[in-house]
This record gives C-alpha cells, structure tokens and sequence, in this order.
C-alpha cells in the first residue's frame, strides 16, 4: 500500500464514555481541493481513521448539510424591563420563523447566565421560555458570556454554532478590555465555521467613560464583524423587523450551505485520561480536509 499523503486536518473531538467496548461515532468532514473546490466523490472506503492508535472500522460516509445549533442569547437586564412586550414578540416572531431542523437553546444573562433552555428541536419549549421573560437587575459583561457559552455548547459538537445576541452593551473603553481576547473569540467562532448575530438595543441614556478611547463598536459586534455575522443597533420597536431579517439570513445561509461528508465510524472507548484527536486521512493526493467530530 503506498503511503498516505500528508493532509490538512483540523479536529475537534467530544469525550467518548469509559467503558471496554467500542463506541461508534460519527464526524462531518469538509473535503476540498487544494484550489478550494468542494471534493464530492469519496467513498467510505477512501476514509482512514485512527484513534488513540487504534485503527477505526469506517462504515459509511454520506454527503450532507452540516447542522446547525443556534444559541439565543438575551440580555435580561433593567435595559429590557420596560419594552419587555415588544421584545418578547420579537423574539417569538423570530422563533417562529426560523427552520424547524435547527437546533436552537436559549440563554439569558442579567449579571449571571440561565440557560433557560438547553439545545433542542423543540420550538415549542423555546417560544415559551420567550413569552416568559423579563428583565431584572444586573450588570452583564456579554461578551465573556459568550464565550463561556461558547466553550460548552459550541465547540463540544459537531454541528455548526450560529449566536444570535438581542443586548443592551454598551461601548468599552479601550483601558477595559483585550485585544486578544476579543480575536480569541472570534477566532474560535472561525475555526469550526460559526457566526454571531449581534443586534444592540439602542441605549436611552448617554454614556460616560472614563480613561481611554473608545471601541469602534460594542464588543460583540466586533465579533459579529469579524465572524461574518449580522450587527446593527435598533429601537425596541424595531427588533420584531430585525429578527425577522435575520431569521431570513439565517435559513438562507442553511439552504446554501456546503456539502459535507457525515462519516460513521466505529472507534475505541478511552478510559482515565483526556480524549486523543482523531487522525482522520484519505488515500487521496490533494485533499484538504476540517473534521468536526460529534457524539
């Protein structure tokens, strides 16, 4: 057998259970060409796996549409208490309209983060908890919500994350904040194909800093900027039209997404120490591959 070519493959790998027996699997690959053109004709026999030097038995590799988790997360602050009816209908409004085959979760944050409901398909559950909030006090950092947010709901699965943020930040001083934070972020959103939405209720209220300049934009727009998301400001009875907009964006962007392929494969079960990244090839020349692993 002649050698596998060397591959560009980046991994991202969720624990497997202990235990002794095997654990089937399965991982989205995107594969291209060197020029970037989409590579549409691999079979599973083509795929190569190994896993914490094991071998893996690879039993099918199906051309799909990667799925997408979408993470709502509102600013459940005093900035809501008063328009809470219109911001509540937009919100729905907007639950309603997005496609029922994305996954979505709900999160609020008014100086500490509630998942109020984890990720599902069950629209149902989403526009109720939607239809019951309100603000209360707090202060939120929102962008270090995110990437909390990020770190568990975002990274730990193979579907692509979409945040969609409804906040009420305001503009950092630049004394505040780290540059290299704010990219590592947006990096992160980057490396596994995601975005964030960030739209910003317009502040009632002048603000003042003090010491140093001022961002460019609030920071979660500037990862929506550099993510290749959505960011504007709106009035509280502007949202309902924003999110309907957005709500259009988004099942556009999931119509005319990339083929990908959804390999099922059967690797080993690791027990007593962190999970080792797959080594995923083809004994193909040429081929590029991103893997993003899931349960």
């Amino acid at each position: 057998m002649r050698p596998w070519p060397a591959l560009l493959c980046v991994a991202f790998l969720l624990p497997v259970p202990a235990g002794g027996q095997p654990v089937t699997r399965r991982a989205f690959v995107d594969a291209t060409h060197a020029s970037g053109g989409a590579v549409l004709d691999l079979k599973p026999a083509d795929f190569q796996i190994t896993e914490a030097g094991a071998v893996c038995d690879v039993s099918s590799a199906t051309l799909t549409q990667r799925p997408t988790r979408i993470v709502l997360m509102v600013d459940a602050t005093d900035a809501v208490r008063q328009p809470i009816g219109q911001i509540r209908t937009a919100i729905t409004t907007f639950l309603e309209a997005v496609d029922a085959e994305n996954e979505m979760m709900f999160v609020t944050v008014a100086g500490t983060l509630q998942i109020r409901v984890a990720p599902t398909k069950d629209r149902a559950a989403m526009i109720k908890a939607a239809r019951n909030l309100f603000g209360t006090s707090g202060a939120s950092t929102m962008y270090r919500h995110v990437d909390d947010i990020f770190h568990r709901f975002g990274q730990t699965t193979g579907q692509r994350p979409v945040f969609v943020l409804v906040t009420a930040e305001r503009y950092e001083s630049t004394e505040n904040i780290n540059p290299q934070e704010i990219k590592h972020i947006s990096d992160h959103f980057i490396a596994r194909g995601g975005t964030l939405h960030s739209i910003r209720l317009r502040p009632t209220t002048a603000q003042t800093l003090r010491g140093g300049n001022v961002t460019a934009l609030p920071v979660t727009q500037i990862v929506a900027r550099d993510t290749g998301g959505a960011y504007t400001d709106t009035s509280p009875a502007g949202l309902l039209e924003t999110l309907q907009r957005l709500a259009d964006v988004i099942n556009s962007a999931h119509a005319s997404a990339a083929m990908v392929y959804e390999v099922e494969y059967t690797g080993p079960q690791i027990k007593g120490r962190k999970p080792t990244v797959p080594d995923v090839r083809v004994d193909r020349e040429g081929i590029q591959l991103k893997v993003f692993a899931s349960p």
